[in-house]
């Protein structure tokens, strides 16, 4: 979450904010990746980098809470948004694992 789309929200709601902000970082960590000052998903241990900056993507973890999946036919798989229903594919990088790209079906 960026200082602009702080605004407004109560001294609760930052907290909490933060909190989500360092509970990502340390998943990224753990993946052994990293955003970096310009906003590319980049990997630790080559540097290589991976993702635009405002490019939407999710850690296992973050993908098996937003959706179920169900099936795999690499590098995509198939998943359903939990909160609404909607269908659609995704890509993912095998090593370090991350998903992106969302792509509902028509």
């Amino acid at each position: 979450m960026n200082d602009e789309s702080k605004v407004g929200l109560t001294a609760a709601e930052l907290r909490q904010a933060d909190r989500l902000q360092v509970d990502r970082e340390a998943k990224l960590a753990k993946a052994r990746l990293a955003i970096d000052p310009e906003g590319y998903l980049v990997s630790t241990e080559t540097g290589e980098l991976y993702l635009g900056p405002g490019v939407p993507f999710w850690l296992t973890e973050e993908l098996r809470e937003e959706f179920a999946v169900e099936g795999f036919a690499a590098p995509y798989c198939v998943a359903r948004r939990k909160d609404s229903g909607e269908r659609g594919s995704l890509a993912f990088n095998h090593e370090p694992r991350f998903y992106f790209g969302w792509e509902p079906e028509r």
